[in-house]
């Protein structure tokens, strides 16, 4: 019944991206973590070392207090860069050059909680968008929205890696899906074309020398960072990336929309903020974590396959 309500809410949205996975402790990409921070490659973020035990155990009850059993992942796309986008948005990653997507997406994980819990009224949930100790990643990856690739972003086969993750932690089983199978191939683009070599280890995210990390949290870069083409955030590993050639997915008008009678179509119920976003690799406010075609439907679950739509 669960799955139900998020595949019609993700129809009323117009939400392309979503799926939902069984809450589990999350190896080996715990134990990929912990390699991680140990090696020293999270560029400082302090609140990552200190929130590793929550990311990788979605489960604890200091995470969501009825401890999760199931998890709902959606994608948000985002529009790309493209030869028709102005000149003067060109200096802002794309994820940045809409309305705030932390405020954006807490309005839709809110409409979605309340929809759950009209169908389920003693329900427990805990929404998700970069601020709580959770993998985002890992779960998007179980939730069967694409793959882990070379950038370390989730790519899907269709819509690539141009959109933003969230959801909702919920004290109730959820079927998981069929993972994609990895589909970058020996493509190497990401790697060569980073311009601080960021990403030297395929798969691999060095934060320190990531342009993004530096410039997103408004912080002077390293001087043996050579600047990148963008003056906050940084784009470069999706440009050059095979699965975002082309347009993609049409954009979540809430990025881009004031107001709306319809949430998610035509006034979104955000709380009304349009400053750009902060970043996903900034220092979130009070809590913890760094995130980030053909117009085509994608699979969300293997038990909740979303209905092709036109965008």
């Amino acid at each position: 019944m669960l799955v139900e309500v998020v595949r019609a809410f993700a129809a009323s949205e117009g939400i392309p991206l979503w799926g939902t996975t069984t809450a589990v402790p999350l190896e080996p990409e715990g134990e990929r973590l912990a390699e991680w921070l140990a090696r020293g490659l999270h560029g400082g973020l302090s609140y990552l070392t200190a929130t590793a035990a929550l990311r990788s155990d979605p489960t604890r009850s200091d995470v969501l207090r009825a401890g999760a059993q199931g998890v709902v992942l959606l994608g948000l796309p985002f529009a790309r860069t493209t030869p028709d986008t102005p000149a003067a948005e060109r200096a802002a990653a794309s994820y940045l050059r809409g309305r705030n997507y932390h405020r954006v997406f807490r309005g839709v994980l809110r409409r979605l909680a309340g929809r759950l819990r009209e169908a389920v009224p003693d329900l427990a949930v805990r929404p998700f968008c970069d601020v709580l100790p959770v993998l985002e990643k890992a779960l998007a990856v179980r939730a069967g929205l694409g793959w882990q690739g070379r950038n370390t972003l989730v790519i899907h086969p269709e819509a690539g890696s141009t959109f933003v993750l969230g959801g909702l932690l919920l004290d109730r089983p959820l079927p998981s899906a069929v993972p994609l199978a990895p589909a970058c191939g020996d493509c190497r683009r990401c790697i060569d074309a980073c311009p601080t070599g960021a990403l030297a280890l395929p798969g691999v995210l060095d934060a320190g020398r990531c342009l993004s990390r530096w410039s997103t949290a408004g912080l002077p870069p390293p001087p043996a960072l050579p600047h990148g083409p963008y003056a906050r955030g940084c784009d470069v590993c999706q440009d050059v990336c095979p699965f975002n050639a082309g347009p993609g997915l049409a954009p979540y008008v809430g990025f881009y929309q004031r107001s709306t009678s319809v949430p998610g179509k035509n006034a979104t119920s955000t709380g009304g903020d349009s400053s750009p976003a902060s970043g996903a690799d900034s220092p979130p406010p009070k809590s913890a974590e760094k995130s980030v075609k053909k117009n085509r439907t994608v699979p969300a679950t293997s038990a909740a396959p979303v209905r092709p739509r036109k965008t």
